[in-house]
């Protein structure tokens, strides 16, 4: 187990070490990517709860979709469908 700690240990030091130096400054101007506002710390990556819930809406309503081939669906019978013999 320690020396699992020590491997994570050393390649977290050395991501650190190849991150270019502006990466951090980098991060941190980007911006609300609904408003484009400056992002708060508490709301990350957004700047504020209405913008964090305008992305969650979009989520469930399927206004974000990876394109790809469509495929159909097998449903399966409700209840009232079913015939019970």
């Amino acid at each position: 187990m320690a020396e699992k700690l020590e491997d994570f240990t050393r390649h977290r030091e050395s991501r650190r070490r190849t991150a270019a130096p502006g990466d951090q400054a980098r991060r941190a101007r980007r911006g609300c990517p609904i408003c484009g506002g400056p992002a708060a710390a508490r709301y990350r990556p957004f700047c504020s709860t209405r913008c964090a819930d305008i992305d969650l809406a979009r989520w469930l309503n399927e206004s974000y979709r990876v394109p790809g081939e469509t495929s159909e669906r097998q449903t399966e019978p409700d209840d009232a469908d079913r015939v019970d013999k």
